[in-house]
């Protein structure tokens, strides 16, 4: 098993990398794991995002008993801080394997961008989630 043992004097924690990486939520404090009164937080700290950045806005689908399955349709939806929105659906998202897929949004605009992504058919999904960019320092 690939992972992590701390041990003091009379305790050890064992965590695996995987429990670990499926805990990240893009740049917040993300796991929080203890044993026999050992603590452990991992923090995530996301690189600033500027304008005149790409950034890969990401989405997987899985089905009932955890495998990567394509929904009939994908819908990713955007909207800049100035509240202009687009849409766009599965010949406009790229599709690397069943299941994952993804887009890569240029950021023109400083402020807050919120982005959704819905599945339907096959697997139903609906998720939200924001990104903040900043001007490029001098």
């Amino acid at each position: 098993m690939d992972g992590i043992t701390l041990s003091t004097c009379n305790a050890k924690l064992s965590l695996s990398l995987q429990s670990i990486v499926a805990s990240i939520d893009q740049s917040r404090i993300v796991s929080t794991k203890s044993s026999q009164g050992i603590q452990i937080s991992l923090e995530v700290v996301r690189m600033p995002i500027y304008v005149t950045d790409t950034v890969r806005l990401n989405a997987e689908f899985r089905d009932f008993d955890g495998t990567l399955t394509d929904p009939t349709t994908v819908t990713l939806k955007h909207k800049d801080p100035s509240g202009n929105t687009a849409t766009l659906t599965n010949a406009s998202l790229t599709n690397p394997i069943d299941g994952q897929w993804y887009y890569d949004l240029d950021v023109d605009e400083a402020g807050t961008w919120q982005y959704s992504w819905e599945g339907a058919g096959v697997v139903d999904k609906y998720e939200v989630d924001t990104f903040q960019a900043i001007a490029k320092p001098l």
